[in-house]
């Protein structure tokens, strides 16, 4: 199937994926995979099933320790610590 410029519109996403940002508590789960893609090592580890999950666009950080009974502290510092060398 072929797709003409002038009959279709594609949308092209460019993921901006900084290590040096700090994931924040209100941040979606979305965005933290977008942002930091290695993230979803920590998830997996936790046992949630954030990843892949439909509603990952709409469950913030804060709502995961909530629903999976994680200390919110720990599972923020060990996001924020994932692919960098204060993770070894």
């Amino acid at each position: 199937m072929r797709l003409s410029k002038e009959k279709k519109s594609i949308s092209v996403y460019i993921l901006c994926m900084d290590e040096d940002i700090e994931i924040q508590t209100q941040w979606t789960v979305d965005e933290t995979l977008k942002r930091k893609p290695r993230t979803s090592l920590v998830f997996i580890k936790h046992h949630t099933q954030c990843v892949g999950c439909y509603l990952q666009k709409f469950c913030r950080i804060s709502d995961v320790a909530e629903i999976y009974h994680l200390n919110l502290d720990e599972f923020l510092k060990k996001l924020n610590d994932v692919g960098t060398k204060k993770q070894e």
